[in-house]
């Protein structure tokens, strides 16, 4: 052992690495970052594309998506198509910034930010591998599409608004943290949201096949029977005394084990055999 060497007992522990907790994105930032990327893949392959460090002109973004696809070209990117969807929705909350080429501004691009780096990019890979799984769904079945832009005109800088994809989101996690079936006006109260709008996007989730969703039409039956066939040859004690139309009830029931009733279709088959009744008893 060399003079001044500590023996290996005695040799400190080398400290763990520190592991930095990432701070839970809020409502207001993942809001944004859905109506961004999450709820269109041409804007997250766009991004997901974009190398750090590189600036990017109109020509040079295109390209670089066409490039990617390689000799099967899936996506015809127009022109400026990627170049916008930076302007319009990735610089404002920060996953590009805006870079001017040359001095007389009259050509500007666009660079991938830290932010969209270490948020945008994580979140590219999860939406897109996501979309890869289930390719009989795009990303605007589950987020729906907004119109609203992400930048505030006056302040020039993000804003946060109650957009479709935000309400999404929320919808979502009521749908899987709670005890299901649940009413539309349950779950437009837990969202404080008005219960149009809620049922607007549980009938396009249905529509979509992410969710099954069942309305009831105003005026129409909300009760249905079915025979449980339990005891099914011991006649049931009758109801509030009324022995014939129990009687009659569970004969019903008793010969069409496999059909819904409603009150309705229950009286339209009593007056039925009343009438059937009648015409016996006259002849």
């Amino acid at each position: 052992m060399e003079i001044g060497e500590i023996p290996s007992e005695q040799k400190p522990t080398p400290r763990p690495p520190e592991i930095k907790v990432r701070e839970k994105l809020s409502d207001e930032e993942l809001g944004n970052l859905i109506s961004a990327i999450g709820n269109h893949e041409a804007k997250a392959i766009t991004l997901g594309l974009m190398k750090p460090g590189t600036i990017y002109s109109v020509s040079p973004l295109r390209n670089t998506v066409i490039q990617a696809q390689g000799d099967n070209i899936g996506w015809a990117v127009h022109t400026s198509g990627p170049f916008r969807y930076c302007q319009d929705s990735l610089a404002p909350i920060g996953l590009v910034a805006q870079e001017i080429i040359n001095p007389d501004m009259s050509i500007h691009g666009y660079v991938k930010t830290e932010y969209g780096r270490n948020i945008g990019d994580p979140l590219v890979g999860l939406l897109l591998d996501f979309s890869l799984k289930y390719p009989d769904y795009s990303l605007t079945d589950f987020f729906s599409v907004t119109t609203s832009s992400s930048i505030d005109r006056e302040m020039d800088r993000a804003s946060f608004k109650k957009r479709s994809p935000t309400t999404r989101i929320k919808l979502f996690w009521e749908i899987l943290t709670l005890d299901l079936p649940v009413r539309e006006i349950d779950l437009a109260k837990r969202l404080k949201e008005d219960p149009a709008n809620v049922g607007n996007h549980l009938f396009n989730l249905s529509d979509a096949g992410i969710i099954s969703y069942d309305v009831i039409t105003r005026g129409k039956p909300r009760t249905f029977y079915l025979f449980s066939g339990t005891d099914s040859e011991t006649e049931p004690t009758p109801v509030y005394g009324y022995k014939p139309l129990t009687s009659f009830v569970w004969q019903v029931f008793k010969n069409n084990p496999d059909k819904e009733w409603t009150i309705e279709l229950l009286i339209e088959e009593y007056k039925k055999a009343l009438v059937k009744e009648i015409k016996l008893q006259i002849t």
